[in-house]
């Protein structure tokens, strides 16, 4: 039946398909910034450490003292996001990093796919000058060479030995930045000599995330946590901070969020912003199927004499109405094959202009959630543009096939009035 119409079918295709994929596009966006989980063990059992009314952000003697007092995280470590410079003359070559803590890569149980991770080990002062890399930085930089452990990296000037690199799934904790190298923060007074950093009271640089113990809730967990804030917040007080100041970080009290799906700055930038779009396609897609309801109605004017003589020789109105909604479905689900290819372009696209304004990497690739929400809307959209259109033509009367076209002109005269509505409400909703 549809073959026999290719114009309508294309047009319908192509409207749904557009309509559809840009559904899928801004949920793609949407799902890899917040709904996403982390690709490790269990990640519902992470948690972000923050403090003060929502301050994420420690200083290193925070960070040492934090760990050193508490006994309520099972495991815990912090990180910071600098970016190095492969270059090692002329042109900058910048990669983003993190600086990690030696458990890390252990709480977070992700492994190695070639030599070994960062352990703790490799976390002291004074510690040596090593390296893990991720596995797309691997691949690009370094042929996927199998000989790459061992040899040497240039960040920022300084050489860093290679120790292996990390699981091919896993692009770092911060959701919208694309970690390529992972350094012991040990290792900071070697990238940035003289600065002391690592000692600095005031140098506000790396975050913090742990695991809770079995069996333990995030409230539970923050409330033992809020008790030790006094003693550690007493014995970091930043120096270069006014009596005021001072005297406010001492009142600062711990606290924990859920971390399963990373941190991100782009996070509460743009969250708000892809629901309203979400919002928006939505009404897109409503008008594109009123689009294909009205194209349905007028195809069902044309199957009028072919519906009648169906109830003529027996076919219930139950029978018709599945027949020409199956047709709907049917469109809907090749749409989608137009909106997936749509969708991919799309959330590129996106992802490339707000790239351009900070250095934005997601990954946007097609997983269950997103193929879920992209067969439910199109379910949902074959159901809302078919079953109008196939319950008004399933009224045909049979003895309409033995009357001649004038008469049968005549009877449908009026059924346009649906029609007419459907052009009112896209244009209400344009």
């Amino acid at each position: 039946s549809l073959r026999r119409s290719p114009v309508f079918t294309i047009v319908a295709i192509l409207s749904l398909g557009l309509g559809i994929g840009a559904n899928t596009a801004i949920f793609s966006l949407y799902n890899a910034l917040v709904l996403r989980t982390l690709p490790v063990e269990n990640p519902e059992g992470l948690v972000q450490v923050t403090f003060g009314n929502g301050r994420t952000h420690f200083t290193n003697p925070l960070w040492e003292e934090l760990r050193e007092q508490q006994d309520i995280l099972g495991a815990v470590f912090t990180f910071g996001d600098p970016t190095f410079n492969l270059a090692e003359g002329g042109e900058v070559r910048n990669v983003r990093g993190h600086w990690v803590s030696g458990d890390f890569f252990r709480t977070l149980g992700v492994g190695p796919v070639l030599g070994r991770v960062l352990t703790s080990t490799d976390d002291y002062r004074g510690c040596p000058a090593v390296a893990a890399v991720s596995y797309r930085f691997w691949q690009r930089e370094l042929g996927g060479a199998a000989d790459a452990v061992g040899s040497t990296l240039m960040l920022s000037g300084h050489p860093f030995e290679l120790v292996g690199v990390a699981d091919p799934t896993f692009r770092g904790v911060d959701v919208g930045r694309a970690t390529e190298i992972y350094v012991p923060l040990c290792a900071h007074p070697i990238v940035y000599p003289g600065r002391n950093t690592l000692d600095h009271a005031s140098n506000w640089f790396i975050r913090v995330i742990g695991r809770l113990n079995t069996g333990m809730t995030v409230e539970e967990a923050s409330a033992r946590l809020e008790a030790l804030s006094s003693r550690v917040f007493g014995a970091t007080v930043p120096p270069l901070w006014d009596s005021d100041g001072q005297a406010r970080s001492r009142e600062f009290k711990f606290s924990l969020r859920s971390a399963a799906n990373g941190v991100s700055s782009w996070r509460g930038r743009y969250q708000n912003a892809l629901l309203v779009l979400l919002v928006v396609v939505g009404v897109v897609l409503l008008i594109a199927c009123g689009n294909v309801a009205n194209l349905l109605l007028a195809r069902a004017t044309k199957r009028h004499h072919e519906v009648s003589i169906r109830k003529a020789i027996g076919s219930g109105r139950g029978r018709l109405v599945q027949l020409l909604v199956t047709e709907s479905l049917l469109l809907a689900f090749v749409s989608t094959c137009v909106a997936v290819v749509f969708a991919r372009w799309a959330s590129s696209f996106l992802v490339g202009m707000l790239a351009n304004d900070g250095n934005l990497w997601l990954d946007i690739d097609l997983d269950v959630r997103v193929l879920c929400f992209t067969m439910a809307v199109a379910l949902g959209t074959g159901i809302l543009f078919g079953f109008a259109p196939a319950w008004r033509a399933s009224t045909a009367s049979p003895h309409s096939a033995l009357r001649t076209a004038g008469r049968e002109v005549h009877e449908r005269k009026g059924r346009f009035s649906v029609g007419k509505a459907l052009v009112v409400g896209q244009l209400a909703l344009s």
